[in-house]
């Protein structure tokens, strides 16, 4: 409002002193050096409470001047209009009840100078009285009212800016709170990554974000995978581990996060290039990283953590479950059940084939060795076949010192892996030298059943067993006639 006004006296000067010098030049101007002088010195005073702020005590400075401007030139009417200007800067001031007083008193003074009639002076002192002090209370409610209203609208600013803010972390947690969902689903660590890069990317509407592992036996993490556009950034494909920040941290563009899991690193988490959507047509532009992100994504990757702890325990229980606890292999139970998805998957025209093979005079390494070193022999020898055959093919214990595979899609070669199994075995360094009897059996051709296919199998090793042992033998009709 005070500025309003302010701009408001500095126009209306600007305008009394050019209706003078208008009226005057009209006239017939005759280049008087003394007009010359008055119209610079009009000037001047124009431009100099221009400058000047509009203070109560700037408003007595001019109303003086103004009133020695008239007094002097007092045949140019138009120039009464001046005493408006500092008037109104004076109701506009944060004068005082006396700086009224004494304003209306010098305004009375010029008033007695300019008018001889006594009731006339004495009505016009009292109007202005009035007016000026009607005015100046006026003015100042109007002011309060504009100061509140100022206020209000700022208060509404905030309001409104807080409640953006709350409404894109309301929107963000509700993106969290699904992702989160997904990544209750997930069932292996790499689906957790890319469930994570995906969230993370969605939380911010981030313009890439990637995840770094660290391999057991490197010095250093490897981006392992990746979401969005890292045209824009230099993103490493490696990380040293003097680079890796054990606290998540954030700057403008760019926040990370490292993943911990049972007291290890399990990764680094990097998003780039945050961005909030604006306007009614939600355009997205680049906004910097703050506290409430930080939180957010800490409380995120506490899930995926937690998400991977679970996985891994679940692992680590069905690998207990399914796989021997001495040589780490496939049990009894667990081999049979991947013999029966091994029928369905012949049904559908693949083929496999079963071999059995016990190691020959075990027994001999306890007695001898004792059973430390017969379980080391039980170990070499599940190691050894699980070098010996393909990652498509299946080793078992299935027994004290019973060993099966399965064959995946052998193509009639099952001898030939067979002989590779016994010579590898037989050639592993040890006390004494460890040899193998192995049954063969082919599904279709040597049984059409589980049951039939390993009896027939376990018939075939039996007659390498009692026939000299370390040898490969193929099953063959009548085999288990002669077992039983």
């Amino acid at each position: 409002m005070t500025k309003f006004y302010y701009s408001m006296t500095i126009f209306y000067r600007i305008c009394i002193i050019v209706m003078v010098i208008a009226s005057d030049v009209l006239k017939g101007f005759d280049y008087q050096a003394e007009k010359i002088f008055m119209y610079v010195f009009l000037g001047m005073y124009v431009v100099a409470f221009s400058v000047l702020k509009a203070t109560k005590w700037n408003a007595y400075l001019e109303l003086a001047l103004v009133l020695v401007i008239v007094m002097k030139l007092q045949d140019i009417a138009f120039l009464h209009f001046l005493l408006v200007v500092p008037f109104t800067n004076f109701v506009s001031s944060n004068a005082t009840k006396y700086d009224i007083v004494a304003f209306w008193f010098i305004l009375v003074l010029y008033m007695q100078d300019k008018f001889s009639n006594p009731i006339t002076v004495s009505a016009l002192a009292i109007a202005l009285f009035f007016t000026i002090y009607i005015f100046h209370e006026k003015f100042h409610i109007i002011e309060n009212m504009s100061d509140d209203l100022f206020v209000s609208k700022n208060e509404v600013k905030d309001l409104q800016h807080e409640l953006r803010k709350q409404q894109l972390g309301s929107e963000i947690m509700i993106k969290m709170f699904y992702h989160m969902r997904e990544l209750s689903e997930t069932e292996t660590e790499k689906e957790v990554m890319k469930k994570m890069v995906q969230g993370s990317t969605a939380f911010f509407n981030a313009q890439y974000t990637c995840v770094y592992r660290k391999d057991e036996d490197e010095d250093y993490y490897e981006r392992a995978i990746e979401f969005g556009d890292k045209k824009k950034y230099d993103i490493p494909e490696r990380l040293q581990l003097n680079e890796i920040s054990k606290e998540p941290t954030f700057q403008k563009d760019v926040m990370k996060a490292p993943v911990i899991i049972s007291g290890e690193e399990w990764g680094v988490m990097h998003i780039y290039g945050k961005q909030m959507a604006i306007g009614h047509n939600k355009q997205l532009v680049v906004s910097p990283f703050n506290d409430s992100d930080f939180e957010t994504m800490l409380t995120y990757i506490y899930s995926v953590a937690k998400r991977v702890t679970e996985l891994q325990i679940s692992q680590q229980n069905s690998f207990l479950a399914n796989n021997d606890f001495l040589t780490k292999v496939p049990n009894r139970r667990y081999f049979w059940e991947q013999l029966d998805r091994m029928v369905d998957l012949a049904q559908r025209g693949d083929d496999f084939a079963v071999l059995i093979m016990d190691i020959d005079n075990f027994k001999s390494f306890n007695d001898t060795y004792g059973h430390v070193m017969g379980d080391s022999v039980l170990k070499i020898v599940a190691e050894t076949l699980e070098l010996a055959v393909r990652k498509a093919d299946i080793v078992g214990r299935v027994g004290g010192e019973e060993f099966a595979v399965i064959l995946y899609k052998p193509k009639g070669e099952g001898m030939l892996v067979a002989e590779r199994i016994r010579k590898m075995v037989a050639a592993v360094p040890a006390v004494r030298q460890i040899t193998l009897s192995i049954g063969l059996a082919y599904f279709g051709k040597h049984g059409d059943t589980v049951e039939e296919l390993m009896i027939n199998a376990d018939a075939a090793m039996y007659v390498a067993k009692t026939s000299g042992k370390n040898r490969v033998v193929e099953y063959q009709y009548g085999m288990n006639m002669e077992q039983s």
